[in-house]
């Protein structure tokens, strides 16, 4: 695809043209693969995540964002590796979480209710092994 069609997709898909985004990510692909390859490899993530399913993922956090603000193909490269570095990291961070036990972060700490012996532990903060329990 050309650069000049290229940034009238991109131009579409910001005025809400899912067609353009999907015709975008398809003509970058190839490129996008790279990305992910290399995200994979500099972040030592390989073993977890595979290089498509990166690529996927990227394509359904950029979809479920709505519009992109990219305004050229390099800009349009650089925010899905962007995205993917978040992938990865999410990724890694769950990993994390269940190797501990499951509790993770919560995402709505409204939702956290810490786990104490008694109240004077609740005051003083002495049972920080207890960890959260999540509603």
């Amino acid at each position: 695809m050309s650069e000049e069609r290229f940034a009238l997709d991109l131009d579409a898909w910001r005025r809400g043209d899912q067609g353009a985004g999907d015709r975008l990510y398809a003509s970058a692909y190839d490129e996008l693969k790279n990305v992910a390859s290399r995200a994979l490899r500099s972040l030592g993530r390989g073993d977890q995540l595979q290089t498509t399913a990166l690529v996927h993922e990227c394509y359904l956090k950029l979809v479920a964002s709505g519009s992109i603000g990219a305004e050229s193909r390099n800009h349009f490269l650089a925010l899905c590796a962007r995205a993917m570095r978040q992938i990865i990291v999410d990724s890694a961070r769950r990993q994390l979480a269940e190797k501990r036990g499951g509790a993770g972060v919560a995402r709505d700490p409204g939702r956290i209710r810490w786990r104490c012996r008694d109240a004077r532990d609740a005051r003083s903060g002495s049972n920080r092994h207890a960890g959260p329990d999540l509603e």
